[in-house]
C-alpha cells in the first residue's frame, strides 16, 4: 500500500507538474503572441507612416508642379518646359516628368501639347509626348490621374526607353475657374521604393511587401512578384488565406492573418496597415517559430530543473509514505472483520491525537453506526417489502372490482366493449364499470379521482361498490350520479372527489341517455372511422364535493355500428421526456389513424399511440379509456330465472336451458353442460344467452 501510494503520490506530482508547465507554456505563448503581435502591428503601422513619408517628398513635388504650372499657362511652353527641367534635375530620386495637357490649355498651343523630361546624369532630355503615335490622353496614367483631386500613385509598369521598373505619381492640373486642364505624372524607380520597403523589414526573418489599390504588389522581397497580383499569386500557391489578406489590405483595414507561408514553408503572420496619402497598403510577413524560440529555451530548462525536483521528491515521499502508514497496519484486521460482519470486537482507545489516532476514533463510532444503521435497514426493508405486498395484493383486489375489460358481440341486439385501465402507481384512482340490465339497456360509467395511489384507490374502491349498488335499478345516469354524489359526500373530510361519466344505452333502439359530473366529454365514431365528433353536453360538479348538485342529461340517438369513445385526462395528458402534453389533437390524429371503429381497434390504436409519445416517460396520471359500439337492433331474446339451493333445482334449471336453446335452434350440444347433471354440478352463477 505504501509502494502504491508513493507511486501514485508521485504520478500525481508528474501530472501537476506536466499541466502546470503545459499551462505555464501555453500562457507564456499567449502573452508572447499578444506582446510581439501588438509589437509586430505597431511595427507594420510604422514601417506604413515611414513608406509614407519617403513617398510624400514626390507627392509634394509633383503637387507644387502641378500647382504652378495651373497658375502660369499664359506664360506658354517655354515656361513649363523650364520649370518641369528644373524639377526633375534638382530631385534626384525622380526620373522623369511629364505635363500632359488638353487640347488649348497652354497659351501658344492649339492642339496637344505634353512635354516630359528625364533625367539623363546631370541634363535633362526632352520630348513632346503628342509626337508619339499613341494619343497620350487615353494612356491609363493620364486617365488615372484625372481621378484624383489630390493626386494619387499608379502601379508599377516597364519602361523600355528607360529599361527599369517605375512606379507614377499623378497629379491633376486645375485652371484658374476650376476646370481641369491636364496631369502632372512623376516617375520615380521601383527601387526606390524596394530600398524603402527594406529598411522596415526585422531582417532576414521578415519580409516586407506593398500592395497598390488593385492588389498588385508594388514592392516585394522577391522581385519576380512585383507587378503581380496578389489574387495570381494565392492561386499559383494554392493559399486561400492569402486571397484574404489582399482582400483585406485592398480594404484599408490593419490587422493581420496566420497562415502556411507558400515562401517560408511554415506558418507565418502577416501584419498589415494602410499607407496614409495613397491607396496602397504594407505588409510585414515573420514566421511563427521566430516568435516562440525563446519561449521554448526556457521551457526546456525548466522540464529539466523538474525532473531533478521530482526526483528527490520521490525519495522523500516514500519515507514519509512509510512512517505514515505503519501505524494503520492495526487496524487492517479489524476492518476485515467488519466486512465479514463481525461487529462485536473490542478496539483499544487511542492513545494519541494526530490523524492516526482520529482515525481510530471514527473507525469505531463508524463500527458501531454501521451495526445499528443495518439493523435499521433490515427493519425498513422488511417492512417495505410488506407495504410492497400489500399494494400488490390491493391492485388484485381493485382489479378484481372491475369488470371485464371485453364485452364480445353477442347477438344483432347485443353491444361490444372494451376497457383499458392502467395504474400511474400500484394502485390507482380512475375506474369504469357497466351493468347489464334487465330492461334490455346497458349502463356503463368511466370516473377519475382527484389523487393518486392508496387514498385514490380506496376512494375509488368506494365509488364502485356504490355504482354496482345503484346501477341494478338506475333508469338513468343522472339518477345514478345523484346517489354516487350523496353517498360520497358522507363523511368526506378530506374533500376528494371524482370526475364521472355515465350513460344508459337502450340496446333495442340505440337510444343513449348521457350524464357528466365534470368529465370530459366522449367522442362519436360513425361507421366510417373518419366521422369522428365530440358529443357536446353540458356537465354537473365533480362527485362527492356539494351534496345538491345537478347533473343535467344529454340524449341521443346512436345509429347500428356507431362507436363512443369515453377517457380520463390521464390520456390528454400524458407526457413525453421532454415535458410536452398529448392532448385532445394528438388523440384526434390517433382516432383518424384507425383502420375501423371496432372497441379494440380504437383502444388498441390509442394506447399505442400515448405509449409512442411517452417513449416511457414515466406516467403522470392514471390512464382509463372505455369504447362501446351499438350493433343495431334485433330480436334477441334472454332466459331469466331464479336458481334454487339445491343440487335438484340445479338439475331442473340445466333441462330449461337445453329446451330453450334447442327451440332457438341452437343444438344441446353447443351449450355448456355439466356431465351427470342430475347429482354432479356443483354450481352455476347466470346465464343469458343471445340468439342469433
Amino acid at each position: 500500500m505504501a509502494r502504491r501510494l508513493g507511486y501514485w503520490v508521485l504520478l500525481g506530482s508528474v501530472s501537476v507538474l506536466v499541466a502546470t508547465l503545459g499551462f505555464v507554456l501555453h500562457r507564456a505563448r499567449e502573452d508572447l503572441v499578444a506582446h510581439v503581435g501588438e509589437t509586430l502591428q505597431i511595427l507594420a503601422v510604422a514601417g506604413a507612416n515611414a513608406i509614407d513619408a519617403h513617398t510624400n517628398d514626390v507627392e509634394i513635388a509633383g503637387r507644387i508642379l502641378a500647382s504652378t504650372i495651373s497658375r502660369h499657362l499664359d506664360d506658354g511652353p517655354e515656361f513649363i518646359h523650364e520649370l518641369i527641367s528644373d524639377m526633375v534635375l534638382s530631385h534626384p530620386d525622380i526620373t522623369g516628368i511629364t505635363a500632359a495637357f488638353e487640347p488649348g490649355a497652354v497659351r501658344g498651343v492649339d492642339g496637344n501639347y505634353a512635354p516630359f523630361v528625364a533625367q539623363k546624369g546631370t541634363l535633362a532630355a526632352y520630348r513632346d509626348l503628342a509626337n508619339d503615335a499613341a494619343l497620350y490622353r487615353e494612356g491609363t496614367w493620364y486617365r488615372h490621374a484625372l481621378q484624383c483631386a489630390q493626386g494619387c500613385w499608379g502601379s508599377v509598369f516597364n519602361s523600355k526607353s528607360r529599361k527599369e521598373q517605375l512606379i507614377n505619381f499623378g497629379m491633376p492640373i486645375v485652371d484658374g475657374v476650376g476646370r481641369t486642364v491636364g496631369v502632372v505624372n512623376v516617375d520615380v524607380p521601383q527601387t526606390w521604393l524596394q530600398d524603402a520597403v527594406d529598411r522596415v523589414g526585422l531582417g532576414i526573418a521578415s519580409r516586407a511587401f506593398v500592395l497598390d489599390e488593385k492588389g498588385i504588389f508594388v514592392a516585394n522581397a522577391a522581385p519576380e512578384r512585383v507587378g503581380m497580383p496578389i489574387a495570381t499569386f494565392a492561386e499559383s500557391s494554392r493559399t486561400p488565406a492569402i486571397l484574404e489578406l489582399g482582400r483585406r489590405m485592398v480594404a484599408g483595414e490593419t490587422g493581420s492573418i496566420t497562415y502556411m507561408s507558400p515562401t517560408l514553408n511554415e506558418d507565418a503572420q502577416t501584419f498589415f496597415a494602410p499607407i496614409s496619402g495613397s491607396n496602397w497598403s504594407f505588409g510585414l510577413v515573420v514566421p511563427v517559430s521566430s516568435i516562440f524560440r525563446n519561449t521554448q529555451d526556457i521551457f526546456l530548462d525548466t522540464v529539466v530543473v523538474a525532473t531533478v525536483a521530482l526526483a528527490l521528491l520521490a525519495f522523500f515521499i516514500r519515507l514519509a509514505v512509510d512512517r505514515m502508514l505503519a501505524p494503520l497496519k492495526q487496524l487492517v484486521g479489524k476492518a476485515e472483520r467488519i466486512a465479514r460482519g463481525d461487529f462485536d470486537f473490542l478496539i483499544k482507545p487511542p492513545q494519541r491525537i494526530d490523524e492516526v489516532g482520529r482515525l481510530k476514533r471514527s473507525f469505531i463510532r463508524m463500527r458501531d453506526e454501521l451495526k445499528q444503521h443495518i439493523a435499521e435497514l433490515t427493519d425498513a426493508t422488511a417492512a417495505r417489502e410488506r407495504l410492497q405486498s400489500e399494494l400488490d395484493i390491493a391492485h388484485r383486489i381493485q382489479e378484481s372490482m372491475l369488470p371485464r375489460d371485453r364485452y364480445p358481440l353477442v347477438g344483432r341486439g347485443a353491444f361490444q366493449l372494451r376497457a383499458l385501465l392502467r395504474a400511474a402507481k400500484t394502485v390507482g384512482g380512475d375506474l369504469y364499470a357497466y351493468f347489464i340490465q334487465r330492461k334490455g339497456s346497458v349502463c356503463f360509467l368511466i370516473g377519475d379521482v382527484s389523487d393518486k395511489g392508496v387514498p385514490a384507490a380506496l376512494f375509488m374502491a368506494r365509488t364502485i361498490t356504490v355504482a354496482q349498488a345503484g346501477a341494478a335499478h338506475a333508469t338513468r345516469p343522472d339518477a345514478m350520479l345523484r346517489e354516487l354524489n350523496l353517498e360520497l359526500c358522507q363523511g368526506n373530510e378530506s374533500c376528494m372527489f371524482v370526475t364521472a361519466l355515465c350513460g344508459v344505452l337502450d340496446l333495442e333502439s340505440g337510444h343513449l341517455v348521457l350524464s357528466s359530473a365534470g368529465h370530459d366529454p366522449p367522442l362519436r365514431i360513425g361507421t366510417d372511422p373518419k366521422d369522428i365528433s365530440t358529443v357536446d353536453m353540458a356537465t354537473g360538479g365533480p362527485l362527492g364535493l356539494e351534496p345538491d348538485m345537478d347533473y343535467p342529461c344529454t340524449e341521443i340517438k346512436l345509429a347500428p355500428g356507431e362507436t363512443l369513445f369515453l377517457f380520463t385526462d390521464g390520456v390528454t395528458e400524458a407526457r413525453s421526456p421532454e415535458g410536452k402534453l398529448f392532448g385532445d389533437a394528438r388523440l384526434m390524429a390517433a382516432m383518424e389513424a384507425c383502420t375501423d371503429n371496432s372497441p379494440d381497434t380504437i383502444i388498441e390504436t390509442v394506447a399505442a399511440s400515448v405509449d409512442a409519445f411517452s417513449r416511457g416517460a414515466p406516467p403522470a396520471d392514471d390512464l382509463t379509456a372505455l369504447a362501446l359500439r351499438w350493433q343495431g337492433a334485433g330480436d334477441a331474446q334472454a332466459l331469466d330465472f331464479v336458481l334454487g339451493a339445491d343440487m335438484d333445482d340445479v338439475g331442473a334449471a340445466l333441462d330449461r336451458v337445453d329446451a330453450w336453446l334447442q327451440m332457438g335452434a341452437i343444438g344441446s350440444s353447443n351449450a355448456t353442460t355439466c356431465a351427470s347433471r342430475s347429482k354432479n354440478c356443483s354450481s352455476i352463477s347466470s346465464a343469458m344467452v343471445a340468439l342469433t
